[in-house]
């Protein structure tokens, strides 16, 4: 059985914002096949994370990969791509659809979450893509710098109505979770 190994990751400038993509595509012996470092536009970390996924399940199953074996640093992404958390946005339904559609196509499938240290490349590819992505976008910002001795309007604030203090609330802080340095899910395809 012809098996590949996944390692994804989406970067969003602003979330949303400009966004990118990093996929590494590795055989079973972990050698390179292919690296993406891919500009996707203007989007959040979430899709961008998804749109990875998808990328890198669609050139597996081009290689002919009957196994594919996914890393990914969100782990919103892996619990709900394994069955554990419900897809609640709207925007990310349709996405999701079409990653699962695609996972179906693998004799076998399973998906990690890993802390970011352990997916450095992935990370460093779709960081570069998303920065590429927002410098290209930026248009030159029209500045007008006063020049010394010049006068400067003051802009007038409008007086905000009073309104009656309210006690402020407290709420109890639970303390973080521990996490894994790594958690596997199975996936049933």
């Amino acid at each position: 059985m012809t098996s590949f190994s996944i390692a994804i990751d989406g970067a969003s400038k602003g979330n949303p914002g400009a966004a990118g993509i990093g996929v590494v595509l590795c055989d079973d012996a972990g050698n390179l096949i292919l690296e993406i470092s891919e500009y996707i536009g203007e989007t959040t970390n979430n899709v961008a994370e998804y749109t990875a996924l998808i990328r890198g399940l669609e050139e597996a199953l081009k290689l002919g990969a009957e196994s594919i074996r996914i890393s990914t640093d969100s782990e919103l992404l892996a619990r709900q791509i394994a069955g554990i958390y419900k897809v609640k946005s709207p925007h990310l339904v349709e996405i999701y659809q079409k990653a699962k559609s695609l996972l179906s196509q693998f004799k076998d499938a399973k998906i990690r979450h890993v802390l970011r240290e352990n997916n450095a490349h992935a990370d460093k590819l779709a960081s570069e893509a998303a920065q590429k992505g927002a410098k290209a976008s930026k248009k030159p910002a029209k500045t007008t710098k006063p020049k010394p001795g010049e006068e400067m309007d003051i802009p007038r604030q409008t007086p905000q109505p009073q309104h009656k203090a309210s006690k402020p609330t407290a709420r109890p802080v639970s303390p973080p979770k521990q996490q894994d340095s790594q958690s596997q899910l199975n996936l049933d395809m």
